[in-house]
């Protein structure tokens, strides 16, 4: 990389079947992988672990086990959980409003969604008054419980690491695929990972985020059935997120984070998405010589796309 202060981090996808990890150094406004590794999860993170110690240190152990094996030396880790786990709402604001006007407001929007006290909540919010040129004053709003944000500083503490943030998987796919592609306003995507029982849908209109929504899937290991869920969720959800009269359909879809028995090229020719392409987080962004010679780039790599995403966050 070029001449300049450069720092990097750690890119900790804590959901799903498997800890994925990313390591990405930044320097000046250029950004380099410098590491990729992937491990399974016996015990996946997820609302259980808060109140089992005995997972939390298998998850540490195997963390720093994975980070070591790979020669990655960053301590700074941002770390993200299932979306399940979280509260995640876009809602428009007037756009006179000044920012600290929208900190009062945040609050009481989340009181209108959250099922416990506000105080139980670590909650934060973006405000966005531009995307990729037009204006569209909203903001994003997360809210999650403090015992799983502790709990995830907690594993990361176990793991000799620094958790600098804790963020959402599907936001960091948003990320990593905001980084990875150009898309103009007007064009409406849909991001879905395949996972091992659940299919998760991210809208976007450019790299605007506008929605996302959980499918579960009952016959999770018959490829045919899974095509079929996904072309019914896209044909529903263009419904309820294209608000354009001409939109009928979304103008791309991309497949991410296949779990292990998935091939995402068949799944995408049994589902007949003409539009569909597997998700490449590696698309945009330079690798180092180590990640080349460990990895091979010609292959589906978008299971990292949430590390990835995570890494990039500055």
């Amino acid at each position: 990389m070029g001449k300049g202060k450069s720092s990097s981090r750690l890119g900790i996808s804590l959901g799903g079947e498997a800890l994925q990890v990313a390591e990405v150094q930044h320097a000046g406004d250029r950004s380099e992988i410098l590491g990729l590794t992937t491990v399974p999860l016996e015990q996946p993170f997820s609302f259980r672990t808060i109140s089992n110690e005995d997972a939390q240190a298998d998850i540490a152990t195997l963390l720093r086990q994975a980070v070591d094996d790979a020669g990655m030396n960053a301590t700074e880790a941002v770390l993200s959980i299932d979306s399940t786990m979280a509260l995640v709402k876009r809602l428009p604001f007037d756009a006179s409003l000044k920012t600290k006007e929208i900190t009062h407001h945040v609050p009481w929007e989340l009181q209108q969604y959250l099922l416990s006290p506000l105080e139980d909540y670590v909650f934060d919010f973006q405000k966005f008054t531009m995307v990729n040129g037009d204006k569209v004053p909203h903001f994003i709003m997360v809210a999650v419980k403090k015992p799983i944000i502790e709990t995830v500083k907690h594993i990361a503490e176990m793991a000799e690491l620094k958790a600098s943030v804790v963020d959402v998987d599907i936001l960091a796919a948003v990320n990593a695929f905001e980084v990875s592609y150009s898309v103009p306003v007007g064009e409406y995507s849909a991001l879905v990972e395949v996972g091992e029982t659940k299919l998760n849908f991210v809208f976007l209109n450019g790299h605007n985020f506008i929605g996302h929504h959980p499918v579960y899937v009952e016959d999770a290991t018959d490829m045919d059935e899974m095509a079929k869920e996904i072309s019914r969720s896209l044909r529903l959800f263009a419904s309820d997120f294209l608000t354009e009269d001409s939109k009928r359909q979304f103008d791309r879809v991309y497949l991410y984070r296949p779990a292990d028995w998935h091939n995402l090229d068949d799944l995408m020719g049994a589902a007949s998405l003409a539009s569909a392409e597997i998700l490449n987080p590696l698309a945009a962004i330079p690798v180092s010589v180590e990640v080349e010679e460990a990895v091979d780039l010609t292959e589906d790599q978008s299971h990292f796309t949430e590390a990835i995403g995570l890494g990039l966050r500055r």
